[in-house]
């Protein structure tokens, strides 16, 4: 049974083998050439004039995530990776529904697309962050580590704790 893979066209093809081609890929390099040669549709013919809109990056970065998850050491990096995201970078991803590895794997990429000077427009995915964003900050609390005398981390308090002093409240502050 043939290929379901579109036949990748003469400008797509020269920019992923220009990505390909850089001297010392890292592994963001890497994983964007592999998604990019594992489903050539996924960037326009010419990223570096036809703009990579939001959704396509969605889907570029469903396939990075993907291989790493068929490769258990780029995800477990990854992972490790996202366990120091802010508090309110998680608390976002959670409610966007979007795993923070997976999350990763996409700033990468955009960030891999950028240096290639192609032309990204991820205004879709910077509004819902944006409103996202402000969503959580005025309705969920911030954690806020209270220490004693002798510098220990004793209790975290948040916002809607009833034992929060009105002291602690007023030292949360924005991320």
């Amino acid at each position: 049974m043939p290929s379901q893979q579109p036949i990748p066209r003469p400008v797509q093809t020269r920019q992923i083998q220009k990505i390909s081609n850089i001297g010392s890929l890292d592994t963001g390099h890497q994983l964007l050439v592999r998604a990019l040669q594992m489903k050539p549709s996924l960037i326009p013919r010419d990223p570096l004039t036809m703009a990579i809109t939001s959704n396509h990056i969605n889907e570029i970065a469903h396939t990075i995530w993907q291989i790493a998850f068929s490769h258990g050491r780029l995800l477990q990096e990854a992972c490790q990776s996202c366990a120091m995201f802010p508090h309110t970078t998680l608390q976002v991803l959670a409610n966007l529904n979007y795993l923070p590895s997976w999350w990763f794997f996409r700033d990468m990429a955009v960030k891999v697309m950028k240096i290639q000077s192609w032309a990204v427009d991820d205004r879709v995915m910077q509004r819902e962050w944006s409103q996202m964003t402000a969503w959580c900050r005025k309705f969920l609390p911030l954690p806020v580590l209270i220490q004693s005398d002798h510098n220990e981390v004793t209790k975290e308090k948040g916002i809607n704790d009833p034992h929060a002093s009105n002291e602690e409240i007023n030292h949360l502050g924005n991320p």
